[in-house]
């Protein structure tokens, strides 16, 4: 009696304690789920009538259009509420959508994204948005947000995609607009962009078997906040197939217009920024982007080959293009080895602000044939010179320990410069064991 007193006793009554405890939280979940569910839907719906005010509640629809997160109808047939994701320029962007049973906007509101706060972000703002209010789906007359081109693009094909949406659901025909995006516009022709990596670049991506979209920064106006990045789309042969301007804080309606066809066009074909005339009256961002094309370029030359040689008779033999191979030289950044005994080796030297980078080709014979010099960091109008063809072909011809004058005020970058090319030197003759 003792041990059922002592052990089985106290046993059966924790037992019971437990049984009658499950059973009040059983009985307690079920009566409250159906409580906070209603709340959380109730949160939800709020939400939505946000930008569909005349709706009441709603119920989900499925839809088949791509980009579309999810869909909602207005239970009292007010319109739906869809809301879209598509690729700005810091990763995903949504938007929700409300569309009248008209087929015209009621709201949008920008949800969840990574674009750079007081630029991309602005497309959240009311300055902005507030453009969408009563547009169908054409969206005739909303214009992006200075300087945020790639998220106003990105934000609008979001609203294009609720619209394509709306058709499928309501069962009409929507006709909508252009979202083309700069790297489209600089390649209609292709379809796949594989992002790549490309040190140097603020993102760059393969262009199918086209060439390369490079984006690049530079600082273009200089009371602009934040440096302007440039898309510059490079052929196989080494030129330039198109320019654009990406997201930017230059003066709108004249820093701006470095963005517009006017300008951009002059860079087709080209294989540098030798005469580009510059926007007048916007000579600092015309300079800035000259200088984020020049960077792509630069950056390209690992990327691309050189376009075989045209035949002059029908007896000519075409000349094959230079190829190399990037081998791993101490001491540089990049470094290619040609066929014919010359190298191609970027290094880089300390500036006045910064690391000056140099990409140096070296003959055979040991002399310089070729250099460009990426000084952005440096003093505008006075390190930056280093960058130009006045100083930089000065170097061709010379070999190891062979300087030409420094440029005028700026000793400290020109010995930079210097430190990078000498650099190059020691690794291209222990390359070839001297």
């Amino acid at each position: 009696m003792k041990f059922v007193k002592e052990f089985v006793v106290p046993a059966a009554v924790l037992t019971g304690i437990c049984v009658v405890i499950s059973g009040a939280l059983v009985l307690t979940y079920n009566t409250t789920e159906p409580i906070i569910e209603a709340a959380k839907a109730a949160e939800a719906d709020a939400a939505r009538i946000e930008v569909l005010a005349d709706a009441d509640k709603f119920e989900k629809v499925e839809t088949t259009v791509e980009g579309v997160v999810d869909a909602y109808k207005a239970v009292n047939g007010a319109g739906y509420v869809i809301t879209a994701e598509a690729k700005g320029y810091g990763g995903p962007m949504q938007v929700m959508v409300g569309i009248k049973s008209d087929g015209t906007i009621d709201s949008v509101k920008l949800m969840s994204n990574s674009e750079t706060a007081g630029l991309g972000t602005k497309t959240g703002e009311p300055a902005y948005t507030d453009q969408y209010k009563g547009k169908d789906s054409t969206l005739d007359g909303v214009e992006a947000v200075s300087g945020a081109t790639i998220s106003s693009t990105a934000f609008k094909t979001n609203v294009q995609n609720a619209f394509k949406a709306y058709g499928e659901l309501a069962g009409v025909e929507v006709s909508t607009g252009d979202t083309t995006t700069p790297e489209q516009a600089i390649f209609p022709n292709v379809e796949n962009f594989e992002e790549i990596t490309l040190d140097g670049a603020v993102k760059a991506m393969k262009a199918g078997d086209e060439g390369y979209l490079i984006v690049t920064e530079a600082q273009g106006y200089m009371g602009a906040p934040t440096k302007m990045q440039v898309y510059t789309g490079i052929g196989l042969d080494g030129k330039i197939v198109g320019v654009a301007l990406g997201e930017n804080s230059e003066t709108a309606g004249l820093g701006t217009q470095t963005g517009e066809a006017a300008y951009t066009d002059q860079y087709k074909g080209k294989d540098s920024t030798d005469g580009i005339t510059a926007v007048s009256g916007a000579t600092q961002s015309s300079d800035g982007f000259k200088k984020a094309v020049d960077q792509a370029l630069q950056l390209a030359a690992g990327l691309v080959s050189s376009a075989p040689a045209e035949e002059t008779s029908s007896e000519a033999s075409e000349a094959p293009a230079a190829s190399g191979t990037e081998v791993t030289l101490e001491g540089t950044e990049k470094a290619i080895a040609y066929e014919d005994g010359s190298m191609e080796i970027t290094t880089t030297g300390k500036g006045y602000m910064g690391d000056v980078i140099v990409t140096v080709t070296i003959g055979a014979d040991g002399k310089i044939t070729a250099m460009s010099v990426n000084a952005d960091v440096e003093t505008k109008g006075v390190g930056t010179k280093t960058s130009e063809a006045a100083y930089t072909d000065t170097w061709v011809g010379k070999g190891a320990g062979e300087t030409p004058d420094a440029v005028s005020g700026a000793t400290v970058s020109s010995n930079a410069v210097n430190e990078a090319v000498q650099k190059a030197f020691t690794a291209f003759n222990a390359s070839k064991g001297a």
